[in-house]
């Protein structure tokens, strides 16, 4: 079993195989073996259901541990099917999609996409209360929730799942070696500079009424004015990061610079998955 876990994976590749088929195989082969301690203990209720629970339906019922395994191992293929079907995989869920099931199952369906994610999920009433937020808010607004494990935005007709990220201090700089890449210092995105090196300044200040002019306008426009236009998602907007030559801004990341070599040799690359 191999399953996503924060930014990589969990592998168990050994699920599936019976403890004593394993036992088994390693006493045959003469080979020695770590037990964890904890197993042994009924005070978590997977121990408890091993030791207590499974004898007993074991003897009342002929391969009754084996016939729940597959059962279990059925059901999760069924919902992994369920949840491709459904488009659960993606981290952004449309509002016509929601809207299409009938009103009493919505909560329900929005609680299978959020717990698709393999993180903890809000509590039924939360559910509810931010689903109806997100459904019923004006065309100009955008809703937005967070907790402890991830951010919920509304955004272009969809609610979107976010990971949590650091809040980037404005009042930072950074100076950035082209020769390298820039990661930013939340690890939510990363500067490629394909040019001959140089020195640049990186900050994080989001100064929305500042403006830069771009290759493909003759007039400045407003960094807000850029954002809207490009259709840049409010999660990464906090995260663009206002590059300067010398005391210029001379871009955002994105290919938009009056600077032809800024404009062509910088690259963006968030790491927001969809």
């Amino acid at each position: 079993s191999l399953q996503t876990f924060a930014a990589g994976f969990i592998g168990r590749p050994l699920l599936s195989t019976r403890s004593k088929d394993l036992k088994a195989y390693l006493n045959a082969n003469g080979l020695s073996w770590v037990e964890d301690e904890s197993n042994a203990e009924s005070c978590y209720k997977r121990n408890f259901i091993r030791h207590k629970l499974l004898p007993i339906a074991d003897s009342e019922f002929a391969n009754a541990t084996e016939n729940c395994a597959k059962t279990a191992e059925n059901t999760a293929d069924s919902l992994r099917l369920l949840n491709i079907l459904a488009g659960f995989e993606k981290n952004h869920l449309p509002l016509a999609q929601i809207k299409a099931i009938p009103p009493d199952l919505q909560a329900t369906y929005f609680y299978h996409w959020l717990s698709a994610k393999n993180l903890p999920v809000m509590d039924k009433k939360t559910i509810k209360q931010v689903l109806a937020d997100f459904l019923t808010a004006r065309a100009d607004k955008n809703p937005y929730f967070s907790n402890q494990f991830y951010q919920l935005y509304r955004w272009q007709e969809a609610i979107y799942w976010i990971e949590n990220f650091e809040t980037i201090d404005e009042k930072c700089e950074f100076i950035w070696n082209t020769a390298e890449d820039f990661i930013f210092p939340n690890n939510c995105g990363r500067l490629s500079y394909k040019g001959d090196a140089c020195q640049l300044r990186v900050k994080f200040q989001q100064r929305k009424s500042q403006k830069l002019k771009t290759h493909q306008h003759k007039f400045h426009k407003t960094i807000k004015q850029l954002l809207q236009e490009q259709q840049i998602p409010p999660w990464q907007r906090v995260n663009t990061p206002y590059i300067y030559a010398q005391n210029e801004l001379v871009s955002l990341g994105f290919a938009w610079s009056h600077q032809q070599k800024f404009s062509n040799n910088i690259q963006l690359n968030f790491n927001f998955s969809d």
